[in-house]
């Protein structure tokens, strides 16, 4: 492929992540959460609690950045971590009833926000755009496993 597109399309890449957190801060300004933290509280809203080391991977975190993150939580009240009783070395996470609330407030947040990023797509557009980015991302994410593997 071609060197200057292949630069281009990665900038494009980074320039829609900008303006997409950009904009949906913009748009839901009341929302008080950073990205970070409103992540983990969508994830386990959605899936449920879960071990510590498995949210990591799964968010594709480093362990110590996603302690801090939920020490946030913790402190806020919107997470609780529970020590395993059959292995202490296991902390499992899930979202306390404030955290299950503001999940909801940030679920119809987060759909208002993307009706209106995509709105410009017809129907077919965005059906190519969700096959070739999946494509994508299941590419990537083999490309990275195997890299990761040999170093």
């Amino acid at each position: 492929m071609e060197e200057e597109k292949l630069n281009e399309l990665h900038m494009m890449i980074h320039r829609l992540s900008s303006l997409r957190e950009r904009f949906f801060y913009h748009v839901n300004d009341n929302l008080l959460l950073p990205p970070g933290q409103s992540r983990v509280i969508r994830f386990l809203s959605e899936y449920g609690a879960i071990r510590q080391n498995e949210l990591a991977e799964k968010l594709a975190i480093r362990p110590g950045s996603l302690s801090e993150l939920l020490g946030k939580l913790v402190k806020n009240e919107y997470i609780e971590k529970i020590t395993c009783l059959d292995d202490k070395r296991k902390i499992i996470v899930r979202l306390t009833k404030k955290g299950r609330e503001t999940s909801l407030i940030y679920h119809a947040a987060h759909l208002k926000f993307l009706n209106k990023m995509f709105a410009i797509l017809s129907d077919t557009e965005f059906e190519s755009l969700c096959k070739i980015l999946t494509k994508l991302v299941k590419s990537w994410e083999i490309l990275c496993k195997t890299e990761l593997k040999n170093k």
